[in-house]
């Protein structure tokens, strides 16, 4: 039988049928590239979304804690508070059975000191030269440790207290405060002002009036918060 002849290739359509396939070839890279690309921002989103909600988690859970310590130290002073009221002016209040003899940091980790501080206004008599005048001046009446003689002439003796205390007097409410100090460390305090039993001043008139002093806990801020995001 007669040999066929070989059709020669068209030069175009060579040219065309690689086209198609360097074309066909790049849209499958372009697509494997997108998928890629969605897949990784797909777990970016969702990395950013654990972190979000672990970094929800953890300030909820620390916002709980602290709740809870502080709720420690305002369950102390309120129970301080009914041992002062109860007891007759002008003896001075023993706040010995809060702790039953144990240190107060066994109790409240952080809590150096608790103390019950009162006022007394000196009046001058007045003379010819001068009128009459009134000085007030602040004392640490007891507390816990009993002998803190250090700290006693700190309260005695820190503007920056004494102001934190009056104000706190008319407002009636407890307040947690930095308190700075010279040359260490700033403490923070919790000040909660006490005022006569049987009363229930409304003003700040009648709140100090009835107004029978402070107390004041101390409370060092490294070992409160330590463990605090754990």
């Amino acid at each position: 039988p007669p040999m066929l002849a070989e059709r020669p290739i068209d030069p175009e359509r060579r040219r065309l049928s690689r086209r198609r396939v360097v074309w066909g070839a790049f849209r499958a890279l372009c697509a494997g590239l997108a998928l890629t690309l969605l897949l990784v921002l797909g777990l970016a989103w969702q990395a950013r979304q654990t972190q979000h909600e672990q970094a929800r988690r953890l300030s909820e859970r620390v916002e709980l804690e602290l709740e809870r310590r502080l709720a420690q130290v305002q369950q102390l002073l309120g129970m301080a508070r009914v041992l002062v009221q109860a007891t007759p002016v002008p003896q001075e209040p023993d706040l010995g059975p809060l702790t039953e003899g144990r240190p107060l940091m066994r109790l409240v980790p952080g809590l150096e000191s608790m103390d019950w501080i009162e006022r007394t206004v000196t009046v001058s008599s007045p003379d010819d030269a001068q009128p009459s005048s009134s000085e007030a001046q602040w004392r640490r009446r007891a507390g816990l440790p009993m002998h803190n003689p250090q700290w006693a002439h700190e309260l005695s003796t820190h503007a920056a207290l004494h102001a934190l205390l009056e104000q706190q007097a008319t407002t009636g409410a407890l307040a947690l405060a930095p308190l700075p100090k010279p040359s260490a460390r700033t403490r923070w305090v919790l000040v909660l002002p006490v005022y006569r039993l049987g009363t229930e001043p409304a003003t700040s008139v009648q709140r100090e009036r009835s107004l029978q002093g402070w107390l004041v806990a101390n409370l060092s801020l490294d070992p409160w918060l330590a463990g605090l995001a754990d």
